[in-house]
């Protein structure tokens, strides 16, 4: 409908309040874009982040491995008619052939937990990134790998390699040569918890209007939840 038309793209389009939620954070503490910048959404699946990120202005490049869910992507962005500067690419970093030095920041969205080789990946994303360049991703924490509740229900759904500690980013990101690592807890409430089990159940699929509602129950949440309580996703930030 025209209400649509003018608001896409939009994050609440997302039919997952972790999702909203996660992305909301993530781009909070990312650095803005500025006029010539350019974004790569590593693992942007069918592109809504994507094309949000786009959206804020500069050139964002998607890339994924999954051709049907690029051709998705690309449909999607169809719809902004010309309002932003954005593309998607299949294949991997190695195989996209993407210029070094060439991005001034890499966000990624939940990605690099199911990838073996997380180190290798690492230094591919500094190897395009211009010095001074921002690396932004979200990853599965340790506190679902290790729940005997939620840890073989997401392993069996979500096919994750590798569960990450909070302690253990900041070595692993400076050995791919990124440095000023910071990393910080989201989804740290009982809330939290218990609306993700449910979750897992029933496949993350919400209507509309149940996500926004769960959405401010979570913000809710987890603003009356001390910071110093591990979460069930880390965010982290660092500079190339």
């Amino acid at each position: 409908n025209a209400w649509c038309a003018r608001s896409f793209p939009n994050i609440r389009f997302y039919l997952n309040p972790f999702r909203v939620l996660e992305y909301e954070a993530l781009v909070r503490r990312l650095p803005p874009a500025s006029e010539g910048s350019r974004t790569l959404d590593l693992g942007c699946g069918q592109g809504l982040q994507t094309c949000c990120l786009a959206a804020d202005g500069g050139e964002v490049v998607g890339l994924d491995p999954d051709g049907e869910a690029v051709q998705f992507a690309i449909k999607r962005a169809a719809r902004l008619n010309g309002r932003s500067f954005v593309s998607f690419s299949t294949g991997t970093l190695e195989s996209a052939g993407l210029r070094e030095q060439s991005f001034d920041r890499v966000v990624s969205f939940s990605v690099l937990e199911h990838i073996p080789d997380v180190e290798r990946v690492l230094l591919a994303c500094h190897g395009i990134m211009k010095p001074g360049g921002w690396l932004m991703c979200s990853l599965d924490s340790r506190l679902i790998g290790d729940d005997p509740v939620l840890g073989p229900l997401h392993r069996q759904a979500h096919a994750v390699s590798r569960y990450f500690d909070a302690a253990e980013l900041p070595p692993l990101l400076e050995s791919a040569g990124f440095h000023g690592v910071e990393v910080r807890s989201l989804f740290r409430s009982q809330t939290a918890r218990k609306l993700f089990h449910a979750g897992l159940h029933r496949g993350f699929k919400y209507g509309f209007l149940e996500t926004q509602s769960l959405a401010v129950l979570l913000r809710i949440a987890e603003v009356m939840t001390p910071k110093s309580r591990p979460g069930l996703f880390l965010l982290v930030k660092a500079q190339a």
